[in-house]
């Protein structure tokens, strides 16, 4: 496999969202790239599948923040769309991101997590973490999202062990877009494929979080993830329903 040359995200800075096309919808690019809208503020990281040979070494982000990702392990597949994704393969593979202050979600009460990712084998008791906020001192506090046990799951834990925790039933080797929305401080929903599966009322406070990354537990280094990842997103606003049904639609193109 030929991959682009490395160029590092400290060279991308101010020009990649300008020369890179990512295969977005024009709809999504007005919404998501438009510095003007409320959306585009909001936006902390957007990960978006590249439509190109993308960058061994890093993963882009598009956000205005720049949280660029450094690449451990996973490699790029292309999918029949063209489309390109990270593939996981259960053994120590991350992808590991700067911590900063605008992608802490401990400290805020509305948030929505977007991940489109598929599971190789996820049927036994086995966390397969998917995304991952933690402390890397501290296993308690964490912002998650999973697959384990046939399901997708998806939770925040607080520093005392407060946990909302959701769950759906889902199959292996089948790409799905999951969403994990905050509205307060004791509502939290998740969504499969812009459809809401469950909802959690626990009153979830104080989290300590110092770490993000995509493949394992922050603190552990544990629960690999065996599967891929596409295009992640987190917004610091909760999301309609609307809204998810739309994010979906935009992007499954891609994933079919």
């Amino acid at each position: 496999m030929v991959y682009s040359p490395i160029v590092t995200p400290k060279a991308v800075r101010g020009w990649a969202s300008r020369s890179f096309d990512l295969g977005t919808h024009t709809y999504d690019l007005n919404d998501f790239y438009s510095p003007d809208t409320e959306l585009y503020k909001s936006k902390v990281l957007d990960l978006v599948s590249p439509k190109y040979i993308p960058n061994k070494a890093y993963v882009f982000d598009k956000s205005k923040y720049g949280n660029h990702g450094t690449i451990t392990g996973p490699t790029w597949v292309q999918l029949p769309s063209g489309i390109w994704v990270l593939y996981f393969d259960g053994t120590n593979d991350k992808v590991v991101f700067t911590f900063t202050p605008n992608i802490d979600l401990g400290d805020v009460d509305t948030y929505t997590i977007i991940v489109w990712a598929k599971g190789d084998d996820f049927q036994g008791a086995v966390d397969r973490r998917i995304f991952d906020i933690g402390n890397s001192g501290n296993a308690t506090p964490t912002v998650l999202i999973d697959f384990e046990n046939g399901k997708v799951r998806s939770g925040h834990r607080d520093d005392a062990s407060n946990l909302a925790l959701l769950t759906a039933t889902a199959l292996d080797d089948t790409w799905y877009h999951i969403a994990l929305v905050r509205r307060a401080a004791n509502s939290f929903e998740l969504y499969l494929d812009g459809v809401s599966k469950d909802t959690d009322a626990t009153v979830v406070g104080d989290t300590a979080l110092d770490g993000i990354q995509l493949g394992e537990i922050v603190q552990s280094g544990l629960s690999d993830l065996g599967g891929y990842i596409g295009g992640v997103r987190i917004v610091t606003r909760a999301f309609t329903t609307t809204e998810v049904r739309q994010d979906r639609d935009m992007t499954a193109w891609g994933y079919q």
